[in-house]
């Protein structure tokens, strides 16, 4: 499963250290890992060096793998924004849905 919000704070608990729980799941699908890595806030952080542990932690561990999870993170965003500009084309206020339509705009010309 993949969460699909992970990286917002309020969705993560922890406690005693070492339980953590995820909360809100109304994004969730089963799907590869590299989803997760789509949203907006994961962009400055999917490279080699801030994805190690996370490599480390999913047994990800030759470089060519880890570059393949990375180039799949890359595929992905362009489809979720396309998903974010749809979920918020009706919004009472258009500027998430503006936004997201100008850097989905932005990465298709960039394929």
């Amino acid at each position: 499963m993949v969460h699909g919000d992970a990286i917002n704070p309020s969705n993560i608990l922890v406690q005693d250290k070492n339980k953590i729980k995820l909360l809100d799941w109304e994004w969730s699908v089963a799907a590869d890992p590299a989803w997760e890595f789509c949203d907006l806030g994961w962009w400055p952080l999917n490279n080699m060096q801030t994805m190690s542990d996370y490599f480390e932690a999913s047994g990800i561990k030759t470089s060519l793998k880890q570059k393949e999870f990375l180039n799949r993170i890359k595929l992905y965003i362009p489809l979720w924004l396309l998903w974010g500009t749809y979920m918020h084309a009706n919004d009472s206020k258009s500027d998430i849905y503006i936004a997201l339509r100008k850097l989905l705009l932005k990465e298709v010309k960039n394929y």
